[in-house]
């Protein structure tokens, strides 16, 4: 056993250092952001560096649009990736190759996760190194996980979130809880959506089973508490700014029609713009929506070959309290 630590402890390491060359060597190749998205956070980091703030000078959308330019950015996005930009930016340079400089750690801090998921399932130095090079070298994926966008944060720090739930299922110990809570927080701050896995931890902290009532409401709460400890700066500067803690622009996406509803003029997203489409007509873009995601699981996610495998594997490790969490949230 000890000398199986040690080879795990040996290969993490040339792993890593292989992981960050690969990230070093991507974020060469990519010359500016290439894409609307990852503008937006890199112009509003780049304003951050420069003393502007947190500022647009542009509208990216209508959807709760400002009397005024400049306004408060990231009344839509959530801020995380500018940030990480531009504590990059902070070092290296204000462009975007300072821009990259704290993505590339975090895509090789992603493809470790993968290759210690890998020995941990696996239990062979084998399946910690196909684990974690099926991560690295990550087919569709590629081109993005250096680029000013949400890729690499989300990617590493919602799958933190949902090992450490499934560590804490697995032990009983809340303190995997507590940070997986704060983990589901930056994930929060990088993504809207990413409020989903702090859903998904209170349902893998209560699940009947395992420890006790009390422990397991225990670490239900000690996991939305650090949650919120991570939210709370966020939510205090968006209640100064708007009077509510999270942007109604972000939160309106959900009554669109049709995505192409994100640069409608005047915006007009509201429950009852959507509710009088018909329920033919909602029922059907989600339908679509549904067949889309299906689509882009089997194609992009899975790279053809590997979708199958993902869910038998799922379905063989079904009872494993260490992948609770990642199942509920898929």
């Amino acid at each position: 056993m000890k000398r199986l630590l040690i080879s795990y402890r040996r290969d993490g390491l040339l792993f890593a250092l292989l992981a960050l060359f690969v990230g070093g060597v991507m974020a060469a190749l990519l010359r500016h952001p290439g894409y609307t998205d990852a503008y937006y956070y890199f112009n509003a980091g780049q304003r951050l560096v420069q003393g502007k703030g947190l500022t647009d000078a542009a509208l990216w959308t209508y959807i709760g649009a400002p009397a005024g330019l400049p306004a408060p950015s990231h009344l839509y996005w959530m801020p995380l990736a500018s940030l990480v930009a531009a504590a990059g930016m902070w070092i290296g340079g204000p462009t975007f190759d300072g821009a990259q400089l704290l993505l590339v750690p975090f895509y090789a801090g992603l493809a470790l996760t993968g290759f210690a998921l890998g020995a941990l399932l696996g239990q062979s130095r084998r399946a910690a190194w196909l684990s974690g090079l099926l991560t690295l070298f990550s087919g569709y994926f590629m081109p993005f996980w250096t680029t000013t966008d949400t890729f690499a944060i989300y990617g590493l720090v919602g799958a933190l979130a949902l090992v450490t739930m499934g560590l804490g299922r697995r032990s009983g110990n809340w303190r995997w809880f507590a940070l997986s809570g704060a983990m589901g927080g930056l994930a929060h701050l990088a993504r809207a959506d990413g409020l989903l896995l702090v859903g998904v931890l209170i349902l893998v902290a209560l699940w009947p089973g395992g420890c006790r009532l009390r422990q397991r409401v225990i670490a239900a709460a000690v996991g939305v508490l650090c949650y919120g400890l991570v939210m709370a700066p966020w939510f205090l500067r968006n209640l100064n700014l708007t009077g509510s803690a999270l942007p109604v622009g972000g939160m309106q996406t959900a009554w669109m029609r049709d995505y192409n509803e994100i640069v409608n003029y005047p915006p007009g997203i509201t429950f009852e713009h959507f509710t009088s489409w018909g329920l033919d007509n909602i029922l059907a873009s989600r339908w679509e929506a549904f067949t889309n995601n299906f689509k882009t699981f089997i194609g992009v996610e899975g790279m053809l070959i590997l979708s199958p495998l993902m869910l038998l594997g799922l379905w063989r490790r079904r009872r494993d309290p260490l992948l609770s969490g990642f199942w509920l949230y898929a």
